[in-house]
């Protein structure tokens, strides 16, 4: 018995140099010395990006397909200014008519000006595109030129997605 004891407790301490060699003491970190890391959620709590299904593609084009939005854009504003579209591709045929215009134009959809979602190319005086939207959610959207400071001058939109 006094052997099987010897054994018994050999093995226990063997097995207690082994799991605490794998230890590791680490220094003690104060919060100011900490460097913020990013975080990355998984399972119902996870945070989804709701922009990540969306895609846009603009091509020169003379006229636009049936059922999309013809929108103008001249003197710094788009005309309609206000579009309401129904969920699903959003295709919207870009006008920048010689006669009106003093320059080129693009259109960028986003949360707010700046945040882009989508964005066409820049269509140029007397040319004309058509814009489309894929993976868009429903929402309220703000339309703006991306060319130098139109849109500080005044070239925004809304965009309404139902």
């Amino acid at each position: 018995m006094t052997h099987r004891l010897k054994l018994v407790a050999t093995l226990a301490a063997l097995a207690l140099v082994s799991c605490s060699s794998a230890v590791q003491v680490t220094p003690e970190v104060t919060q100011s010395e900490m460097s913020p890391t990013p975080t990355t959620l998984v399972g119902p709590s996870a945070t989804i990006n709701p922009w990540s299904g969306v895609s846009s593609t603009t091509s020169t084009a003379l006229t636009g397909p049936e059922g999309s939005i013809r929108d103008e854009m001249y003197a710094l504003g788009y005309h309609p200014g206000t579009i309401t579209a129904p969920v699903g591709t959003l295709v919207i045929f870009l006008v920048n008519p010689a006669d009106k215009s003093l320059g080129s134009h693009s259109m960028a959809i986003g949360t707010k000006v700046g945040q882009v979602i989508a964005s066409s190319t820049v269509v140029p005086l007397g040319s004309s595109a058509i814009f489309t939207v894929n993976g868009l959610p429903p929402g309220h959207y703000t339309l703006w030129c991306t060319v130098d400071d139109h849109a500080a001058e005044g070239m925004v939109g809304d965009l309404t997605i139902r």
